[in-house]
């Protein structure tokens, strides 16, 4: 069972921290792929606290993920896109920060399913990068090793 008020506590403290830094997002559209891992996943949940305890104007989230799941709830700034990354690329205009986090962390998975690893990384990168124009403000690659 998930503690809640351990995962609050978490969030207000990751928004303490991250200061005024965070309000670079306020009112932006967000792509993140590979939503449903840890890291990723813990950053969508902050970005909806945040949404919901300090944006005025809330960060449009789209979620890319795989499997066809709404992990995060149905609030209007979740857009969830279901697709494999390292086949296509998202359907979305104007997107002004890209996490890329849609990969294998953990070497023994990633060592059985080598080449699903590596085409995560290399054609989701590519696949994403098309997605890029003079709007966008970032673009963070999360990676495991095998990308290199």
């Amino acid at each position: 069972m998930i503690n809640l008020s351990v995962i609050n506590q978490d969030l207000e403290e990751i928004i303490k921290e991250t200061g005024p830094e965070l309000f670079k997002l306020e009112g932006k559209k967000v792509l993140l792929t590979g939503a449903s891992g840890m890291l990723a996943g813990y950053l969508v949940r902050t970005l909806i606290f945040a949404n919901q305890t300090i944006f005025k104007k809330p960060v449009q989230l789209y979620l890319v993920m795989r499997k066809k799941t709404f992990p995060f709830g149905l609030e209007k700034f979740l857009h969830y896109l279901f697709l494999d990354i390292g086949e296509e690329s998202p359907k979305v205009k104007g997107i002004d920060y890209i996490i890329h986090a849609a990969s294998k962390a953990a070497p023994k998975i990633y060592m059985d399913h080598a080449i699903d690893t590596l085409r995560s990384n290399i054609l989701g990168v590519y696949n994403l990068l098309k997605l890029c124009n003079q709007k966008t403000k970032s673009f963070l690659l999360f990676s495991s090793g095998e990308i290199y």
